[in-house]
């Protein structure tokens, strides 16, 4: 049984902009499975409550990170390169299909 809905993952950074780049790669590698956002801190609290899951990518973000909804959960991938980065999302998006199949 396919999702209802695409899972959705906000990306966040301390002020590096890495965040924006991280949600433009989840649209190209797994458009299908995931909605990405990216945002820099302070974070708005609508953002938080939206995501299904929450990834820091820098250690300010992973430090300063506010506390999350009950029904969200946080990931640290630190962003070391986009191509880090990008097989990151793959393993993401690749897991929501095994979770598909499993349940369908």
């Amino acid at each position: 049984m396919p999702f209802k809905r695409k899972a959705r993952v906000l990306f966040l950074d301390g002020g590096s902009g890495m965040a924006a780049r991280a949600a433009a790669l989840a649209g190209e590698t797994a458009d299908a499975w995931l909605e990405g956002k990216g945002a820099s801190l302070p974070v708005d609290g609508r953002l938080l409550d939206w995501a299904d899951l929450v990834v820091t990518l820098d250690g300010e973000a992973e430090r300063r990170c506010p506390p999350l909804p009950r029904h969200g959960q946080r990931r640290h991938y630190p962003a070391a390169d986009e191509a880090a980065l990008r097989e990151r999302i793959a393993g993401m998006a690749g897991g929501l299909k095994l979770l598909a199949r499993a349940g369908g």
